[in-house]
């Protein structure tokens, strides 16, 4: 039988819900397994990229198959111009990695004030 080569180590996407509210966006993903040292989140020209190589778990001979072999994950996202790139939040709990997107001062809503005429 072949043995796995660590070129054979796939990444998958993680599941993700997206919120908006009048403030910010976030972005939960499902990333089980995952620590914080082995995560890595990169805003770059409007891609978020959150990018996470747990790795593999100690066996003890060479592997021949493998269907729990690490949880490696990959997922990009394409930010629009109303996202403030330095606003940019991230924490993980329980599998879950929370990234919160702050909105540009002139994306928020404004109040129009209304005078009344003589």
């Amino acid at each position: 039988m072949k043995t796995l080569d660590k070129k054979d180590v796939r990444f998958v996407r993680p599941r993700v819900t997206v919120t908006e509210n009048e403030k910010e966006y976030a972005i939960y993903a499902e990333v089980p397994g995952v620590t914080l040292d082995q995560l890595k989140i990169e805003i770059a020209n409007s891609v978020l990229t959150i990018h996470a190589e747990a790795g593999e778990e100690k066996t003890q001979g060479a592997r021949i198959i493998s269907e729990r072999a690490g949880n490696n994950y990959h997922r990009e996202f394409t930010l629009d111009d109303t996202v403030d790139q330095e606003n940019t939040k991230a924490s993980l709990r329980n599998g879950v990695l929370t990234l919160t997107l702050g909105k540009k001062a002139e994306a928020l809503p404004k109040t129009i004030s209304i005078s009344e005429e003589a």
